[in-house]
């Protein structure tokens, strides 16, 4: 395989500054989050508790990405390699396709989307270098697409158009110079490159999606780049920078260099006191960070839109002040709910969970699914 993604549960790698030829100017916004574990946000969100029914034919290992569309849940597992549904009180309704070399079996699923014009939920598997379709209905296969590349990403853009990332760039062949974004057709053929490649990697962590949708806008970022662009027509714009307090990200000349020659580069990256990892879920009011560095520190950013206040959190000191009480996992967002996953494998921690939270807790075993907890601002 030519791109080789490495799959940690709880990270996502990035890092870096990068110069965007094809970048057209905008009313970008800072981001701006100061770290602090003093400032209370519990009266200020409402949480919502779904517990995903654990039994022999959903057990869930590595949450890779959560979609809620028209009152199902979706969760793609990269441990077991595999996509579950469930309902919205949590019952487990079907898996998606199954683990194989076969005609409508994938083998390593890395993200999913949805073509909601065709009925359609798409999975994107690296290793076949395919998109399988599957009906929304029935969820029984429907055909597949081949792709010339491995695509670490993909998303149906609001105009129906096909969107793909990757980390070592597209278009190799054609272009002298190297993006990491292709826009293609319904038919995949080629149509628009964005976001010049000025770092190339054929290694990446991944947790989430390098794509993300808020209403009808859509949103893509590098997991090494702390900016966030928004695709509009044949253009990307300038959407927000991120600054996570005083964390520095290495340089794009660091990079270049701990990566040279296709150098797995990672395990320096993490050792070098870098920010070395973050994910982005957003919805209509709130922006929500997850940062890493140095291996096993883990910080959360919430950003109000409407106040423009932001907050950066130990990940000790968001479980504590952020409500929920136990520590969460960013997984993904629906226009006003950011997604969560809580692990009952904490139970028994020195955590003393949310009071909606713990009858739920109680009556689960610390080998069960997760709880998904959605949350938003209050009104």
């Amino acid at each position: 395989m030519k791109t080789y993604i490495i799959i940690l549960s709880c990270f996502t790698l990035f890092v870096a500054c990068s110069s965007n030829r094809n970048e057209t100017s905008s009313s970008n916004q800072r981001i701006c989050l100061d770290l602090t574990d003093d400032v209370q946000l519990s009266d200020s969100l409402e949480f919502t508790f779904i517990p995903l029914e654990t039994n022999e034919q959903c057990l869930i290992g590595i949450v890779k990405q959560v979609e809620i569309r028209n009152g199902k849940i979706y969760v793609l597992d990269i441990k077991q390699m595999a996509l579950f549904v469930f309902d919205m009180e949590g019952k487990f309704l079907t898996q998606i396709g199954n683990r194989g070399a076969g005609p409508g079996e994938y083998i390593t699923p890395m993200s999913f989307d949805f073509d909601l014009s065709a009925n359609t939920i798409i999975v994107n598997d690296i290793e076949k270098k395919e998109l399988l379709c599957f009906d929304l209905n029935d969820y029984r296969f429907k055909y597949a697409k081949t792709l010339p590349e491995y695509y670490s990403s993909f998303s149906i853009l609001s105009n129906h158009s096909v969107s793909f990332f990757s980390s070592s760039g597209v278009l190799k062949e054609e272009r002298k110079e190297d993006y990491y974004v292709l826009t293609c057709d319904s038919l995949l053929n080629p149509k628009h490159t964005y976001f010049p490649a000025d770092f190339k990697s054929g290694y990446s962590y991944a947790l989430g999606r390098n794509f993300y949708r808020v209403g009808n806008r859509d949103f893509v970022y590098h997991e090494q780049i702390p900016v966030i662009y928004e695709i509009v027509g044949d253009e990307i714009k300038t959407h927000y920078e991120l600054v996570p307090g005083t964390f520095d990200f290495p340089p794009v000349t660091y990079l270049q260099e701990e990566s040279m020659n296709n150098t797995y580069f990672v395990p320096t990256l993490l050792h070098s006191g870098y920010i070395s990892g973050y994910m982005v879920c957003e919805t209509e009011e709130l922006l929500c960070v997850m940062f890493t560095r140095d291996v096993s520190q883990t910080y959360y950013g919430i950003y109000h839109k409407n106040s423009r206040k932001g907050y950066l959190y130990t990940a000790n000191g968001f479980a504590r002040n952020g409500g929920v009480r136990i520590p969460l996992y960013l997984e993904g967002a629906t226009d006003q709910y950011i997604i969560g996953a809580l692990k009952p494998s904490f139970m028994g921690k020195p955590y003393t969970p949310n009071a909606d939270l713990q009858p739920i807790l109680d009556k689960l075993s610390p080998e069960d699914n997760p709880v998904l907890c959605l949350f938003k601002w209050k009104e």
